[in-house]
This record gives structure tokens, sequence and C-alpha cells, in this order.
């Protein structure tokens, strides 16, 4: 890992928890010793000197990852390429105009993780003709959420919804700010409540038509404000357009020259945030990098309109459930969304990640399991992660599998739970 930062550190301990052996490239002995008392693999070398990458052996490394400014990552990527012609070498960029840089100087991978971070949060928000956003595609298998806001699940338990019998797809989870559940039939739906479903394509919009039918109509088409006009603001406005909705950029920069709908003061204050439009908005984004900042506006904007829908950017991922207390209904964080892309890429389909701290990961079955079926196994009830798909060479993947599936040899099971569930499972059953 080429770039230090505390992206770059956060990096290094999901790599680390996800059993890769990765070294954190310094410039200066002071900063290298720090991390090596700190428990991190550390190498002092200079980022433009072929030599550095030869002593790390970067043509038997699984992967470089470059984390530092465009500029840099530019010679990183450039010297790197030199001494190993054939290795993968990931680069993030903040610059749309450095993507072709990078590519020219030999990257195999270019993020721009704050464009992918702002369309992520536009797929968020209350959408009145399509109320769920998909989050992966794993073949047949579709994994969805939907926020019960202003839908008739309102008030429900998941058992006098009859969302399974109407729809046919499975209810996986539930987010209640930030807390993720496995429901039981007695699980009570409320306005802050999320559901992640699993099923296919067909039955993803079944469940669409069914929480439009009796939802309450406003008759006003949905409007968003987004609060912070940077890469990750603009780029939730430049996705949110796509869904036909309107959204009305935040910012103390005079924006309108980037932006239709951009509203120049401090989103601190009331007058500039009627002037965008809060009393007649349905959700509101805040897109700032100060997560301070962040939190502050949460707070602010969930005293005004205690029924708005609130997304929120978190920059670290300490500061998710910060973010949540402080009144979000959802956040998303630029550190695990870079980690997750990176180790998607390392093992394409085995770990994705859902939503902040939420992921898919995919395993075959051990010998533990064999023979044993799905309702006796114990899975859920000691992981507290749930099966939502059986794939076997043999036949056609099993979405929602029965309780009485019997586990065989060959087996591929898609688990969905947090990072706690996922680790509950490898001691529990085996990598």
């Amino acid at each position: 890992l080429a770039g230090l930062g505390p992206m770059t550190i956060n990096l290094a301990n999901d790599l680390t928890r996800y059993g890769y052996s990765c070294v954190l490239l310094c410039k200066d002995t002071q900063t290298t010793t720090d991390l090596l008392d700190r428990g991190y693999n550390a190498v002092m070398g200079e980022h433009d000197d072929g030599e550095t990458y030869r002593r790390l052996r970067l043509a038997n490394a699984a992967m470089l990852v470059a984390m530092d400014n465009d500029q840099r990552n530019t010679n990183i990527v450039f010297t790197a390429r030199d001494v190993a012609p054939h290795a993968i070498i990931a680069a993030r960029v903040e610059n749309a105009a450095a993507v072709d840089i990078m590519q020219l100087a030999g990257s195999t991978h270019v993020y721009q993780f704050r464009e992918v971070l702002g369309k992520a949060l536009a797929r968020r928000v209350l959408k009145p003709d399509h109320p769920s956003s998909i989050l992966s595609t794993f073949n047949q298998l579709v994994v969805a959420e939907a926020p019960v806001m202003r839908t008739p699940l309102v008030g429900k338990t998941l058992m006098e919804s009859g969302l399974r019998k109407a729809t046919g797809l499975n209810v996986v989870g539930v987010w209640q700010r930030g807390k993720f559940t496995l429901p039981t039939p007695q699980t009570q739906l409320s306005d802050n409540s999320v559901i992640v479903t699993a099923g296919t394509s067909m039955q993803t919009a079944a469940l669409n038509a069914y929480l439009q039918n009796g939802a309450p109509r406003t008759g006003k088409k949905a409007n968003v404000i987004i609060l912070g006009g940077g890469h990750v603001g603009l780029a939730a406005a430049s996705h949110l357009r796509q869904y036909g909705i309107m959204a009305s950029v935040v910012d103390k920069r005079d924006l309108s020259a980037k932006c239709e709908n951009a509203i120049q003061g401090d989103a601190a204050e009331l007058e500039i945030l009627e002037k965008a439009g809060l009393h007649e908005a349905s959700s509101i984004i805040i897109t700032t990098h100060d997560d301070d900042i962040n939190a502050y506006l949460t707070i602010y904007c969930r005293h005004l309109r205690p029924d708005i829908q609130i997304i929120s950017r978190a920059t670290f991922e300490r500061n998710v459930g910060i973010l949540h207390a402080a009144g979000a209904d959802l956040v998303l964080s630029l550190s695990s969304m870079l980690s997750n892309t990176l180790l998607n890429q390392l093992s394409p389909g085995k770990v994705l990640m859902l939503n902040e701290g939420l992921n898919i990961f995919r395993f075959p079955v051990s010998k533990k399991l064999i023979g044993q079926n799905l309702r006796d196994c114990g899975i859920r009830a000691l992981t507290n992660c749930s099966v939502v798909a059986v794939q076997n060479t043999d036949s056609p993947m099993s979405i929602n599998p029965q309780p009485d599936y019997v586990f065989s040899a060959g087996d591929e099971l898609y688990l969905i739970g947090d990072s706690t569930s996922e680790r509950a499972y490898q001691k529990n059953f085996g990598q």
C-alpha cells in the first residue's frame, strides 16, 4: 500500500482481517517505526525509485494499491510498472481528468471512489415510482433494500405485512438507524426501518408494486437537498437526474456553472435550507468530507424536519455510529467502500458490501455442514447471519432455500450478515 493516510490504515486493517499480508510503504524513518510499533508491516523507501518495488518483490505480490494524490500516484504507477510489467496495480484518483493519465501510466484498475460513493448515496433516496434499490446481483439472486418510510409497511409486523405471500421474496434483514437485525415474523417495522430483501428480479419488481400500492400520495414529485457540492455531492446530483429527481445542491461556493440547481450559502442557516426546498423535500443527502460537520448538519436537519429521510456520508468508519445517533437514517463511508471494492477485486464475488457494515459473503460448504439441513445446522443461531442462496455446479441456484434443504459436497453458500457475523461463521463452520 503506497500513500499513507487514515483510509490506507483502514484498508490495511481490513485486508489483514481477510487473511492478506500487506506492507505499508513509508517515506521516512519516524513514520515507519511508529507503524511497526503499532503492529503493521511497514518499510521505508522512495515511491519513485524502482529499487523500492524490486526489494518489495512487487512481481510476486497480489496487488499494488496507490493511495496518494493524483500526481504522486501517477509516478508510483509508472515507476512500479517499469519494474513489474505484469503486476496488478490499482490506483485511486480524485479528478476525472486523471483517469486516462493513470491508465496511460500503467494502472490495471482506476477508481474514482468519491464518484462511486455519490452514486451509492443517490440510490438510497426515497423514490415514489421505484421504492426499492438493487444492491447486488449474483446470477439469478437479486439483493435489494427499501426504506419503510411512507409505504404500507409502516406500523406492521412482517407477518402482518404479507410481504412473502405477495411477492415471493424473503426479508433477510432489517436496518434500524444503523443496527442490523435478522428479522422474525414478529419484527415491527417503523418509519426508521429499511428492509433488505433477497429474491429474483421478478420478485423484486413485485416488491416495488407492493410498496407503491396503498402508499400515501402527496401529488408531488420527489425532490432532494444535497448539502455539500464537492465530488460526492455533484456525483449524487448527476445520478439523481437519471431518476428524474430534481436535486438542490447547497454549498458556500458558487456552483452555478457545475450544477443546474445550485444554492450558494451556509447549510447551517435556516434561510438557505428553506431556499433549497427544506419543507417540500423528501430526502436530504449530507456529503461534506468533514464528519464533524456532517454530524452537526444531521442533528440540525433532524430537528427541523423530523419526518424527512436523512442520508449521510462518513469519511471514516468510526463515525458511522455517531451519525446514526445524530439522526441519519442511512450512512455510507468512503473507507468501507474503498476496502470492499479492493477486496472484491482480490477475491471476485467472495465479499460484497451491501450497506455500511453489511456484506454478502460466499463460502464453499464445509465438511461440518455436509448432510445437515438448513433448519437444524445452527448457522443462524450461532452466527446471526442468513443463507440467502446455495449454488451447486450440478444444479441451478437455489434462492432462499427451504428449511429442509440438505447441504451436499460442492455447494457454495451465499450468506448475508455484518462483519461480526462473518467472523462467527468462519469460527463455527470453517473457511
